[in-house]
């Protein structure tokens, strides 16, 4: 059995996931969705804050909706940064 499940998700935005991993991220973003809704596990996603790619406020708050939106309010998440400067009061 799987008591918990690490996902990172580095963005929401397929065609930027695209452009910096070479694979657009749809099908990651579904499974992240089938494994929230199925309550088999404890679900957290790890947010890689990456410079130039996913560390502006919007993208961390499009990731931060995706996670209250489309799984559930209960799911954690995680900013994995060195140099993260924005606020969380500010993001969040």
């Amino acid at each position: 059995w799987l008591d918990t499940y690490l996902m990172d998700i580095k963005h929401t935005d397929p065609e930027k996931h695209k452009a910096f991993t070479g694979v657009r991220n749809e099908l990651m973003l579904e499974n992240a969705r089938k494994v929230a809704v199925s309550g088999m596990t404890e679900l957290v996603i790890r947010v890689p804050v990456i410079p130039t790619f996913n560390d502006t406020k919007k993208e961390i708050q499009d990731i931060a909706v995706f996670r209250c939106v489309e799984l559930r309010d209960k799911i954690l998440l995680c900013l994995l940064a060195a140099f993260f400067q924005l606020s969380f009061k500010a993001v969040l």
